[in-house]
């Protein structure tokens, strides 16, 4: 559930919101103090070498003493970055952290290390980390974490490639949103060695992991997946889209809604307005079936069903919501509208967000 009114709490940047939608070509580049300079020539070498502008990486540096190693400091450091560019045009979804952000593997990738402090960022401030790794020992395959897999000499920050791909999606453009799996990737010097894979490993390494293999006379990405097997522009999709729907929701409440069926259908008239352009980006899948589970909402008595498994979604997605006539008192007085649910049927599956509209003050 998205509440509105803890979001304002939070710093996000309502100014800034009242034009913008997002278009997250930007990316934050993490790196430690030291060697910082070589780490950071490095990972913009492979952003630029793949069509990315220098202009659209920021960097942080966390300082080379106890912080180095406190997953906390550098979460919470990478958080508050966030929220302070969060619904302006510098707001980002990729996270490159350098390939020496830590001391040990086990630090980054331990049940309350830095990726898993990360992968734990709520709406609006989600995010996708990207590492690169020499060796999978350490990696969590329950984290929606992407890995750019090294040979550990001439692919160092190579996991800046896959920001890289992603800052030239135009989502406003038909059918942009394509898979990352076999892009072509030409910075890669044609003596580039690639990671050796092995016959009885490649099916499992592919649908995890990120790495360069050679087609013929050029160097492609193989894999296109988070760790955890989720891909990589499905994950993208799914928190661009979120970002929309909230800042588009966040504006209408801060056009002073009245707590009536006009207010809910200029709410939802807003969400359509940021839905259009995942119609034809490629994200939703128009015409699909949905593959969510039938959703009964229990707000009101008797429960209604808003959305059955299986019913075609023309455009894609469905907004569904809770006639204002069903209000309930306690929700009257805390000037809260009844709940929005958005379903979606995209390419990789159904998703569904929820709202609760607070009138904001």
């Amino acid at each position: 559930m998205i509440d509105i009114q803890k979001i304002v709490q939070t710093n996000f940047n309502v100014v800034q919101t009242q034009t913008t939608i997002g278009s997250y070509k930007k990316v934050l580049f993490v790196c430690n103090e030291q060697n910082s300079a070589t780490h950071r020539e490095a990972g913009i070498a492979v952003y630029t070498g793949l069509g990315g502008n220098s202009a659209d990486i920021t960097t942080i540096i966390i300082p080379n003493d106890s912080k180095k190693d406190d997953s906390q400091y550098i979460s919470d450091t990478i958080l508050s970055k966030k929220k302070q560019v969060s619904g302006t045009d510098d707001d980002f979804i990729f996270v490159c952290l350098c390939s020496g952000i830590v001391s040990t593997a086990s630090l980054l990738w331990s049940n309350n290390g830095v990726l898993a402090k990360l992968c734990a960022f709520s709406a609006p401030y989600k995010v996708i980390p990207c590492v690169t790794a020499y060796d999978t020992t350490n990696i969590d395959h329950t984290l929606p974490v992407a890995v750019k897999l090294g040979n550990g000499l001439d692919m160092e920050e190579s996991a800046m490639a896959i920001p890289a791909y992603f800052s030239k999606i135009e989502l406003d453009k038909g059918q942009s949103l394509k898979d990352y799996c076999y892009t072509e990737e030409k910075e890669i010097d044609e003596n580039y060695s690639v990671v050796q894979i092995a016959d009885t490993d490649y099916e499992a390494y592919v649908s995890k992991y990120n790495f360069l293999n050679k087609v013929g006379n050029k160097f492609v990405n193989f894999g296109g997946n988070l760790v955890n097997g989720v891909s990589i522009t499905a994950q993208f999709g799914a928190i661009a889209v979120e970002n929309d729907i909230i800042k588009a929701v966040l504006n209408t409440m801060l056009k002073k809604q009245y707590l009536n069926n006009q207010g809910l259908n200029n709410i939802i008239s807003a969400i359509n307005d940021a839905m259009t352009r995942y119609t034809y980006n490629g994200f939703l899948e128009q015409n699909g079936v949905y593959t969510g589970e039938t959703y009964v909402d229990t707000y009101t008595t008797p429960a209604t069903t808003l959305i059955k498994k299986g019913v075609i979604l023309p455009e894609g997605y469905y907004v569904a919501r809770i006639p204002m006539s069903k209000l309930t008192m306690n929700d009257r007085h805390a000037r809260k509208f009844t709940p929005i649910r958005i379903f979606m049927q995209t390419l990789s599956g159904a998703r569904v967000v929820e709202i609760d509209g607070t009138i904001v003050d």
